[in-house]
Formats: C-alpha cells, sequence, structure tokens
C-alpha cells in the first residue's frame, strides 16, 4: 500500500473513531482493502478529490454524492461497458470486482 493512501487511511479511521464515540470499532474493510488497486481506479476517474473510508457493507449510495446517472456514464467511458443502476446498490467491493472482470478497456 503506497505511504500516502496508508497514512490517508490511517488519519481517518482515527478522526472517525473520535467523532464516534472515543474508540468505538469502525466497520471491516479488509474485502475493500484487497481491492485497494481497484478502488484507486474507480475513485481517480469518478472524484480524484475523495478518498472516502468505505467499510465493506457500504454500497456506492452509501458514500458518494454524484449523481447515478452521471456515474454510470464515466463508468461506461472508462471500463467501456454499460452498467445497469442496480449494480450501484450491491457492496461497493463487489462492484469493482464486477467492474474489473466485465471490463473492455
Amino acid at each position: 500500500m503506497p505511504e500516502i493512501f496508508r497514512a490517508v487511511r490511517a488519519y481517518r479511521r482515527i478522526d472517525m473513531a473520535e467523532n464516534v464515540g472515543g474508540g468505538l470499532p469502525l466497520a471491516a474493510q479488509e474485502r475493500l482493502d484487497e481491492r485497494e488497486a481497484l478502488a484507486r481506479e474507480f475513485w481517480g476517474v469518478t472524484r480524484p478529490e475523495v478518498v472516502p473510508f468505505v467499510s465493506d457493507d457500504a454500497t456506492w449510495y452509501d458514500f458518494d454524492w454524484l449523481e447515478d446517472g452521471h456515474l454510470l456514464s464515466i463508468l461506461e467511458a472508462h471500463y467501456g461497458m454499460s452498467i445497469e443502476r442496480d449494480k450501484l446498490r450491491i457492496p461497493f467491493w463487489e462492484l469493482l470486482d464486477f467492474l474489473s472482470v466485465n471490463r473492455r478497456r
């Protein structure tokens, strides 16, 4: 994991833990950690200025505020495939896997 990504993620965990009640455990994100490169690619084409904290249970709707139609057109242009809106409702790590397996670009 690149140092800057690790530092941002560590800072966000500390900041969120303090803001959620001083040490409450955060949601698991092991599946997303395993897909770090795929997540960075996704964020790079959708919102390069934002690297959100995303748990394994989160869907795209839980952490982003782009209009879904706009996101779908960005993803279609980048990955070379059409995506149904329903795919945005699956856990984000599953969406990353779907995009990786089905991409045409």
